[in-house]
């Protein structure tokens, strides 16, 4: 975990010093793989809006088409993995979103960073295996939500 949390500062710090290259602003924010996460389910919950007219979605449902999304933007193989409902218009807003609020992803950085790293900055510190593995570390990593006392009732 140490060497990949290395080469995700690495690979952040080259995007950071070049990105001006890429991006028509400087000003950047990148999302973590929680920032992904919660983008992703209010994606799916405004398209279940539209078509359902509730604005929630199961978490059951953001798992499984995050587990897609990861292995699809990396163009890994995802045949074992099912299609999500609506996943086209659930890529297509979570793109629209990050354009709009000016944002990118770890997967953008990791993309971008072949194409924007000079010779004295490494090869590539990630694979792409590595790189779907890590959001997910990430995310399993976290510490559960620490439990509401009950308040009194009268």
């Amino acid at each position: 975990m140490v060497v990949m949390g290395e080469s995700l500062r690495t690979m952040t710090r080259v995007f950071r010093r070049e990105c001006h290259r890429v991006l028509d602003s400087e000003r950047t924010t990148i999302q973590g793989a929680d920032g992904m996460l919660m983008v992703l389910q209010l994606a799916m919950a405004g398209i279940n809006k539209q078509e359902h007219g509730d604005f929630g979605v199961a978490l059951s449902e953001v798992l499984a088409a995050w587990k897609y999304f990861l292995l699809d933007n990396l163009q890994l193989s995802h045949n074992d993995i099912p299609l999500p409902q609506n996943y086209d218009l659930i890529r297509k807003e979570y793109d629209c979103f990050l354009k709009r609020t000016n944002t990118v992803d770890l997967i953008d950085v990791f993309v971008m960073f072949k194409e924007l790293r000079i010779n004295e900055d490494p090869e590539e510190p990630l694979t792409a295996e590595s790189a779907a593995r890590g959001p997910q570390i990430c995310l399993e990593k976290l510490d559960p939500l620490p439990v509401c006392p009950a308040t009194p009732s009268n």
